[in-house]
């Protein structure tokens, strides 16, 4: 059923090559004499069967073992075409791995997609689970992806947070190809910010400590203490919105510094709704610190305006709620809203000094 299945989606047999040996530069003829193989060969194989340019052919080719036809990988794609998988996603897996081109589709590549559709992926699941986590196709299938499927699962503390991991509901899910043992470190740390397994941030958290040394958590911890806040504090803020973990210290030291001395918020503020710690300094922040400031001035500033939505909201919603209710009062309102937002920073020496700081310092 696999050998038909396969030839319906492979695409008709390309001219053989006779064993070609990228790494010698001569392959053997069908009569069994040496010579020299056309380096073009395989290079259009890709393009013209794979859709691959001309120049990511030309890569690709040079780091594939010996070919004795394309029988082999002919099979390869139409496996991977009947499992969904196709055009430039396809070729980015074998721009990966290239070896892929000579798997054993019966002996490596099925077991794998079968181990995945019996822990209860559909197809499309299965697709995508390949596409964000390539290295599940070189793992081998009995003796490493079962086993860590396995481990993983017991990690995660269920088979659905699992599952929901390798359907790709999480952004950046690198973790899940790590070993159990840098795994399970993750988990640790994780828990030991008191996040439940089966809580809903828990994959998010995981995903970003994975990318936070202990040292760089410390030193934000270190930092976020000098403002005055606790540690509690800001545990608290990390189960909110974890991401404000990935900002270097001095651009998140840039960030509360504007938030607390010059916006006015106070240290528990923030933690409480850290989400502003992430936005750009100069192209959010501070645009729209200037339009709270100009509509304070005018007596327009609601007191029921809450700071961490003003900055927040997207920038149609902040127009229409912020600037545009205001333009026939204000009519420059609009343009000094644009002018800092799309245009490089030239602060004049009549404004605020407290913006002087800030000024043309990136995030």
């Amino acid at each position: 059923m696999l050998h038909s299945l396969v030839r319906r989606h492979a695409l008709p047999p390309s001219t053989q090559l006779r064993c070609v040996f990228f790494s010698t530069g001569t392959y053997v003829s069908s009569s069994g004499t040496t010579a020299s193989p056309d380096p073009h060969f395989m290079v259009e194989y890709l393009v013209n069967t794979w859709g691959f340019s001309a120049d990511d052919a030309s890569k690709v080719s040079k780091s594939l073992p010996c070919f004795q036809s394309t029988e082999k990988p002919d099979a390869v794609l139409g496996f991977f075409r009947s499992h969904g998988l196709d055009g430039a996603n396809l070729r980015k897996i074998i721009s990966w791995r290239p070896g892929f081109l000579c798997g054993d589709v019966e002996n490596s590549l099925a077991p794998k997609f079968k181990i995945l559709r019996d822990m209860g992926l559909s197809e499309s699941d299965i697709a995508n689970a390949v596409l964000r986590h390539p290295f599940i196709l070189y793992l081998d299938a009995q003796n490493a992806l079962l086993p860590r499927l396995k481990a993983w699962e017991s990690l995660f503390g269920s088979k659905e947070i699992l599952l929901r991991n390798l359907r790709g509901y999480n952004r950046h899910p690198g973790f899940i190809v790590q070993n159990p043992e840098s795994l399970r470190a993750l988990v640790d740390r994780a828990e030991g910010l008191g996040v439940p397994r089966g809580s809903g941030m828990f994959l998010w958290i995981l995903d970003v400590l994975q990318q936070v040394s202990t040292e760089k958590f410390e030193a934000q911890l270190k930092l976020m203490n000098n403002f005055g806040l606790s540690n509690s504090d800001f545990i608290s803020a990390i189960k909110k919105f974890p991401r404000f973990l990935l900002l270097s210290t001095e651009s998140l030291q840039r960030k509360m510094e504007f938030l607390v001395n010059v916006v006015g918020s106070s240290p528990s503020d923030v933690a409480l709704r850290p989400v502003p710690l992430v936005l750009c300094l100069e192209k959010r922040l501070i645009p729209r610190f200037r339009v709270m400031e100009i509509l304070k001035a005018e007596g327009l500033w609601k007191s029921t305006n809450k700071l961490h939505v003003f900055f927040s909201s997207s920038g149609p919603k902040f127009l229409k709620q912020y600037v545009l209710p205001y333009e026939d009062k204000l009519p420059k309102l609009r343009e000094v809203f644009f002018h800092m937002v799309y245009l490089p920073y030239s602060y004049s020496s009549h404004e605020d000094v407290r913006f002087s700081e800030f000024h043309l310092q990136s995030d």
